[in-house]
């Protein structure tokens, strides 16, 4: 014969394997790769994520072939780096671009993988890689979000 505590057990067991079967994975960002250069390929689905919250999932969505194909040209026309690049904080941190193998970080004028030490970097003293993915944001985002990052990127 169970005891109530066998059955509070069971009951126990039971709610946690029913949570953990409805819960969705997450999707996740391919492994960093530590080579900045190369080309996006627009043919490959690029999903960018607008690094703005720390508390809260961060706004991302697709870029379309064209806007792939666009930041593809845009990437291959900057000249690579020795410079480390710098770390967001609090607020606005970056646009990571999710590629299928590799993940880039665009902040404050340099284009690299995430992480710490060596790494290839590319310079993008315009911020133009910044300011497109700004511009492909405007039918994902908040107009509170794209106001704040281009705040940011006004800032000096």
């Amino acid at each position: 014969m169970r005891t109530p505590r066998d059955l509070a057990f069971i009951i126990g067991l039971f709610l946690v394997a029913a949570c953990a079967s409805s819960v969705t994975p997450s999707p996740r960002a391919p492994a960093p790769s530590t080579a900045a250069s190369g080309s996006v390929g627009p043919a490959e689905a690029v999903t960018v994520v607008m690094g703005l919250y720390s508390g809260r999932p961060d706004p991302q969505w697709a870029l379309t072939g064209e806007e792939a194909a666009a930041l593809d040209a845009a990437l291959l026309a900057l000249p690579q780096s020795t410079r480390t690049p710098p770390v967001g904080g609090l607020g606005y941190h970056g646009f990571t671009i999710l590629l299928p193998g590799r993940t880039l970080v665009a902040y404050r004028g340099e284009v690299a993988a995430p992480g710490d030490g060596a790494r290839a970097v590319m310079a993008d003293p315009t911020g133009s890689i910044e300011r497109y993915l700004l511009e492909t944001s405007r039918r994902h985002v908040t107009a509170g979000e794209y106001l704040a990052v281009a705040q940011a990127l006004a800032a000096p």
